[in-house]
């Protein structure tokens, strides 16, 4: 019996809690241009709202993609790394990318992102995005650039995104380097974790500066962008670090990239001690920390100083601070 060939591109899409949001997405997805060239595969996390249902309507909608569209379910809701370890276990093409469900693509998202990774043999095609507030958008270019250990050191330090949405990767990286790519429960910037080890294994990186993904900002159930960190989320950020520097000290460049991680540290401490309820529950995270912040600027004075004080247990002093920076925020607001 004759086989089909392999999809060239898995469009990934994970869902949970998106009923607003998911028939938007499947049908941005569905009707790309290459549409032809594509897998579609989709995991239900045991989403508590209509989303499965609508999803399955858009699906019956496009009756030619009916072989290419595959819809897998978790028995239990897992979280965002598992099922994003599920759909990529799940892929056959030769390049996968991740979509989330509550955002939406151009038409040329996929044509255009192949043809480059094509065109240059490419381990990893990136793109912009636009960020969508509902009643305003704003371009973010994301250049890349061509070295992928320069990647990881950027990614580390906070000055290029994990985001996996804009994207394509050729999925023989996956498959030749076996690993802990995704770490179940480990849900909050799981994307930086992946990045890491995709980037430190890529060889031909590319960026093609235009805006194809629509990245939605006003979704209150995204995990990226709630305000209020519980107790397991801090944790999971914490993870997420510690993960990563057991992958750098794994392949044996740890050193390359302390002054990096050290940043990424910072940035995960900060981030707790102004999101969490309870930040006194942190001040002794990652002590010494200070010491490798050059102050440049007065944000780089305001981080030093306040972990230099959560070093030294002046516990009232940091919520003073914290107090003041959360009122000028909502102020800003």
């Amino acid at each position: 019996m004759h086989q089909p060939p392999p999809p060239q591109v898995s469009v990934l899409i994970p869902i949970w809690n998106v009923e607003k949001y998911i028939e938007r997405c499947l049908r941005s997805v569905f009707e790309q241009t290459v549409a032809d060239q594509a897998e579609f595969i989709l995991v239900n996390d045991c989403s508590p709202d209509n989303s499965m249902e609508i999803a399955e309507t858009v699906i019956n909608d496009y009756p030619h993609l009916k072989n290419q569209i595959k819809v897998i379910n978790h028995e239990t809701n897992r979280g965002s790394a598992a099922a994003r370890d599920t759909l990529l276990k799940n892929a056959a093409g030769k390049y996968f990318i991740f979509v989330d469900s509550d955002d939406w693509v151009e038409p040329n998202y996929l044509e255009e992102l192949l043809n480059a990774a094509e065109r240059e043999d490419a381990d990893v095609v990136g793109c912009n995005l636009i960020m969508e507030w509902g009643n305003r958008s704003l371009i973010i270019k994301a250049p890349l650039p061509s070295d992928g250990k320069e990647c990881v050191r950027k990614i580390l330090a906070g000055e290029l995104s994990g985001w996996l949405h804009i994207k394509l990767m050729k999925k023989e990286i996956i498959d030749l380097n076996p690993g802990d790519w995704w770490v179940e429960g480990l849900d909050l910037t799981e994307d930086l974790l992946f990045s890491v080890q995709f980037f430190y294994y890529a060889h031909k990186i590319v960026y093609i500066d235009q805006e194809l993904y629509h990245y939605r900002q006003d979704n209150n159930s995204s995990l990226s962008l709630q305000n209020n960190l519980s107790e397991e989320k801090c944790n999971q950020l914490i993870g997420i670090a510690a993960k990563t520097e057991e992958f750098l000290k794994e392949k044996d460049i740890f050193s390359e990239y302390a002054s990096e991680l050290n940043e990424r540290k910072i940035f995960t401490k900060i981030w707790i001690l102004i999101k969490n309820s309870s930040p006194q529950d942190y001040f002794s995270l990652y002590p010494g920390l200070y010491k490798s912040i050059k102050i440049k600027n007065l944000q780089t004075l305001y981080r030093k100083t306040l972990l230099f004080l959560c070093d030294c247990r002046l516990y009232g002093l940091v919520n003073l601070i914290l107090n003041v920076k959360n009122a000028v925020n909502r102020l800003r607001r």
